[in-house]
């Protein structure tokens, strides 16, 4: 999580003011993971929710605009490059799953 609030700067587990939420999917969070966007774009100061599953190469980023309308793109090949807008960063996705020893997904 990222935030840029001096009201989060002594909190070490709820932030108030978060910018950006990175999330890696569990078989758990997974299939609540719908819910979440919705709440997450409820929230004020988000720029973006990004969504990175680890038994592929798959993120999903939903990205708030400058007309604050909620884009959504999908990187999944690891020839792609996550960059936020109005961040001075950008991560390729090799670099992300770097060592990463991707397994099958067990069904039930």
């Amino acid at each position: 999580m990222v935030t840029c609030s001096p009201r989060d700067l002594n909190s070490n587990r709820i932030m108030k003011d978060p910018v950006v939420i990175i999330e890696v999917l569990s078989d758990s969070t997974e299939v609540k993971f719908t819910e979440k966007v919705d709440l997450y774009q409820s929230l004020p100061t988000l720029r973006a929710y990004i969504i990175i599953d680890q038994y592929s190469c798959w993120i999903r980023m939903y990205e708030r605009d400058s007309n604050d309308i909620w884009r959504n793109r999908l990187l999944n090949d690891m020839e792609d490059t996550l960059a936020v807008n109005g961040f001075d960063w950008e991560i390729p996705l090799t670099a992300i799953y770097q060592d990463v020893k991707f397994k099958r997904k067990e069904v039930d």
